[in-house]
Formats: C-alpha cells, structure tokens, sequence
C-alpha cells in the first residue's frame, strides 16, 4: 500500500498492515509538522530582522528631521554655545544630547577674518557607535569693516 506522501508501504511479519499503515502515517505527520516547524522559525526570524529595519529607520527619519531643525536654529546666532547650551546639549568633545532612539553631536569651528566670522561645522546623529547621518553646515558671520 501508499502512505500520505506516496511513500510505499510494505508489510513485514510480526505486525498487522493496519498498525504498520499507522505507523507510516504517523511519520509523514512528524515530518509535516517539523517541515512547519522549521518554516515558523524562519519566518520569525524574518519578521524580528523586518521589526529592526523599520525601528532604524523610524530613527533616522527622526534623527534627521531634528538635524534640520538644529542646523536652522543655528544659522546666523551670534552664539551657537549658548544656544545649544539653553536647549540641553552638554559639551564634552563636543556638543552632545540624547533624543532615546538616537543622539546628535554638534561639532563646531570658528575662523575670525577681518570681515566677519567663518563658522562652520557639522550635526551627527548616532546611535551607539554607529553614525545615522552627518549634516555639514557653515554660515559667515559678516562684520562692519572699519577702513
């Protein structure tokens, strides 16, 4: 006789061909259930590495939409430490503060000319130890000339 899965049964002696036909029946089942088994489990693994894309991008949306903000706000301020200061960034090696998801970094440079002021730099968003984003920015400064 034929199993579930055409596999073909042969009767020994010792048992009936009903309880081998059982037998036979029940081992296509195990195989099924570890072909669906094994299925889930990948599936799951597809879904979990899905749900962690979809969060990191959910942070670099984010992230890059404070950078903007932040690189706008600093446009021609006569001060961006204290500004960014005032908003609760702490300076260490730079400007730093925590949004949860991610942080932005601001670094700053300042280079005087008889005219006015170059002030350049750039706005990081991290996440960990890995960089999301760097934004550069630069704004001058224009100051009266005395002759």
């Amino acid at each position: 006789g034929r199993g579930l899965l055409g596999v073909r049964v042969a009767a020994r002696g010792g048992g009936s061909m009903t309880q081998k036909r059982g037998n036979a029946l029940l081992a296509e089942l195990m195989v099924v259930a570890l072909f669906f088994a094994l299925a889930a489990m990948v599936l799951a693994q597809v879904f979990a590495a899905a749900d962690e894309q979809s969060r990191r991008a959910e942070a670099l949306d984010e992230a890059l939409a404070a950078g903007q903000e932040l690189q706008e706000q600093l446009a021609g301020r006569d001060d961006p430490a204290a500004f960014l200061a005032e908003r609760g960034y702490a300076l260490s090696d730079a400007w730093t503060k925590d949004f949860g998801a991610f942080s932005l970094r601001v670094e700053l440079t300042e280079e005087p000319h008889a005219s006015g002021v170059l002030r350049a730099g750039s706005i990081l968003a991290e996440c960990g130890d890995e960089t999301l984003l760097e934004l550069p920015f630069a704004d001058y400064l224009a100051q009266e000339v005395t002759p």
